[in-house]
């Protein structure tokens, strides 16, 4: 009697610890139509606009506009496509400006909860921090 429940024993402790190595992806925050910039409002301030539809982003890179595109599946996120105006403004702007657009090109995931954005690179270490600026 004790061989006959130890096997069906086994096979759930089994299928529990297999369950167990597998951790579920966190949910993710859904970005469309919500927009968040660098903590510490930097003058000039620098924000990312996720549009409602279409996988579309905008925003201010410190003197330009920039638009593109994103993706986001669990943890992975892209920008892609990242285009801008073509102003031209003081070289020290226009660096902070470069540096900015370099993060969101660098960006390969991203943890999102309602009120914080942590961009991070393909080896998983952090970028940059954007902060919910449309939250009440």
């Amino acid at each position: 009697m004790r061989a006959c429940l130890a096997v069906p024993a086994a096979f759930a402790l089994a299928a529990f610890l297999a369950a167990c190595g597998q951790a579920p992806a966190p949910p993710q925050f859904p970005l469309p139509g919500t927009e968040w910039g660098l903590a510490g409002n930097p003058a000039p301030e620098r924000f990312v606009q996720f549009v409602p539809d279409g996988g579309q982003f905008g925003g201010f890179a410190g003197c330009n506009q920039m638009f593109g595109g994103f993706t986001q599946d669990g943890e992975k996120f892209t920008f892609d496509r990242i285009g801008t105006t073509r102003m031209a403004c003081p070289p020290e702007i226009m660096a902070a400006e470069t540096a900015f657009l370099a993060m969101l090109s660098e960006t390969r995931s991203a943890t999102v909860t309602s009120l914080l954005m942590t961009l991070k690179r393909e080896d998983g270490s952090t970028i940059v921090e954007l902060v919910r600026r449309d939250a009440d």
